[in-house]
């Protein structure tokens, strides 16, 4: 979910939202009032008008080393996806490598990192063990 906030809104048609890192645009109504906007939906995808393979496989696709480590991520924006998570098999713990633990609050906000259980070493070693180096 995109925490309206934390973005300067930009205009698009009859959208008013932001640009996610792979290029859909996540917006509301031009007409309701900034203050009134509490969540943007998805309303441009940037597959709309293509038409062929050829121009899938000719998209600007961004790079998957881009890791959203934003301290701003609100514990009751993805308290679902946790969830979801979890019973999938996946894991997800705080930069220092631990078990998420909070009580669920608005205000509690966050980074961590999510991933399937295969890839979880790999990451504690290489994002949590050298967190200095990245940050």
């Amino acid at each position: 979910m995109v925490n309206v906030k934390e973005f300067e809104p930009q205009y698009e048609w009859k959208y008013v939202g932001v640009y996610d890192q792979f290029g859909c645009f996540w917006g509301n109504d031009v007409k309701k009032d900034l203050d009134e906007i509490l969540y943007y939906d998805p309303v441009i995808h940037p597959f709309a008008d293509l038409k062929s393979e050829q121009e899938i496989e000719n998209y600007d696709w961004p790079n998957g080393k881009d890791i959203n480590l934003r301290n701003s991520n609100r514990l009751v924006d993805v308290a679902a996806g946790m969830l979801i998570l979890k019973e999938a098999g996946g894991i997800i713990f705080s930069l220092d490598g631990n078990e998420i633990i909070q009580e669920l609050s608005i205000s509690v906000k966050f980074p961590f990192i999510a991933c399937n259980a295969k890839l979880e070493s790999f990451l504690k070693e290489e994002l949590v063990d050298k967190r200095n180096y990245y940050f």
